[in-house]
């Protein structure tokens, strides 16, 4: 049952030794006439001695300590059981601390796994406020559960996590990581989080280029010592689960739906893409500026060998904030699969239509903004019709459905004149 015996066995076995030999060095006729317990053992029989000399005295030989002596399955009655052979109290609480942190350890990674299998790691999680929320309170209660118990069996409030449940835990997360390189993965992500911490600290909330510099730097150590220490298989699992870039293209790559291969591909080159450049590049530093602009190409060439032309182009489609935002909406309404499409179809046709009428001098201005009015029109009749009235409320509300209200934007001459006296007014 516990999991703790092989590291106080030993300790146990010297106690009994030890208790059972001051025992009889300290013990005395007079102090023997008391009743003996009566699980105690019957006394040895005496030896006879030579007559030339006297036999040395041997100590009594205790009988061989077994775990089961002092184990149950009751932890009220195996804490008695280790205070009463003399094992410390200190001790005690960190068997029994220890062995109740294994159990519920084990129950922790049972609420993330069944997580994990609900949602793989490489996809979005549905309703992740709510679904989040859930699995925080489940491991809240099972916490509270664990302190608890420790309570009523210790005495008092218990202590804090071990650091054996916090290597467990580690154990958990990093699963997919040969055994032997657990520990040393945890230190060196520890490391360079409290590195990039300082950084942090130290800029007040307020990052100057230097110290973005300095982030990149720190990024591009930690991807060094990590290639160091994992062969590329484990590097290629550890980015795509926990690299930042993962986190932002689980949300991103919603509407390209990614398979776990193309996911990791993808993850692989743009965070070193982001190690190397960070997220943001100042356009003040033009000689990184174009560095990146160069490293950008590269990736999205590499991306699109690897992906080939028609998942490539769907890729660089799931990249328009627009496109993801109907694509959202289409998810969370149910539609049908087609619906994304249907719509955005209609968007480029009527977007190149009002392009086509403005770049269309022969017309008058009235004349442009008549026929701008009527591809409105069919535009938002289409798309309600696809989407259904609820639901084109809800969109032509959001940003991705702004387009509906500038299809008809007005000859470009009048919205001039209409900027410019409301600078004139706001200069008054």
């Amino acid at each position: 049952m516990k999991s703790s015996k092989a590291l106080v066995v030993s300790l146990l076995v010297n106690i009994l030794a030890l208790g059972a030999l001051a025992a009889l060095g300290l013990r005395s006729p007079e102090t023997e006439s008391d009743p003996a317990p009566a699980s105690a053992p019957p006394a040895p029989a005496p030896r006879e001695k030579p007559q030339s000399e006297p036999a040395p005295e041997t100590p009594a030989v205790t009988e061989a300590f077994h775990w089961s002596q002092v184990e149950s399955e009751d932890y009220r009655e195996y804490v008695a059981n280790l205070r009463r052979i003399g094992c410390p109290e200190q001790t005690i609480r960190d068997i029994i601390t220890a062995d109740i942190g294994n159990l519920y350890t084990g129950r922790h990674a049972e609420i993330l796994a069944a997580n994990r299998t609900e949602t793989p790691y490489w996809k979005p999680r549905k309703s992740a406020s709510r679904s989040g929320s859930s699995i925080s309170a489940k491991l809240k209660e099972l916490t509270n559960e664990r302190r608890q118990l420790l309570q009523q069996i210790l005495g008092d409030p218990p202590p804090k996590p071990s650091v054996t449940a916090a290597a467990a835990s580690a154990s958990s997360r990093y699963s997919y990581i040969a055994p032997e390189k657990r520990s040393d993965l945890s230190s060196v992500i520890g490391k360079y989080t409290t590195l990039e911490r300082e950084v942090l600290t130290a800029a007040n909330g307020r990052l100057q280029p230097e110290d973005r510099e300095k982030i990149t730097q720190l990024r591009t150590e930690k991807r060094n010592e990590l290639s160091q220490l994992l062969s590329p298989t484990e590097m290629t699992d550890w980015l795509a689960r926990h690299h930042s870039s993962a986190r932002r293209l689980r949300e991103d790559l919603i509407a390209f739906q990614p398979s776990e291969n193309e996911f990791k591909q993808i993850v692989s080159l743009q965070s070193g893409f982001e190690d190397q450049f960070g997220t943001y590049v100042s356009s003040t530093d033009k000689e990184k500026l174009n560095r990146s602009v160069a490293a950008k190409r590269e990736m999205e060439a590499e991306l699109q060998s690897i992906l080939g032309e028609q998942r490539f182009q769907e890729y660089k489609l799931s990249q328009d904030y627009k496109y993801r935002e109907l694509y959202r909406l289409s998810e969370r309404h149910e539609l049908p699969p087609n619906t994304v499409a249907t719509v955005w179809e209609i968007k480029q046709a009527a977007e190149n239509q009002a392009a086509e009428i403005r770049r269309d001098t022969a017309m008058s201005a009235e004349q442009q903004n008549q026929l701008s009015a009527t591809i409105q029109q069919e535009a938002q009749k289409a798309v309600q019709d696809a989407l259904g009235r609820e639901v084109y409320e809800s969109y032509t509300k959001q940003t991705a459905g702004s387009w509906l209200d500038r299809l008809n934007r007005g000859d470009a001459r009048e919205q001039l004149e209409r900027l410019r006296k409301m600078q004139e007014l706001m200069k008054r």
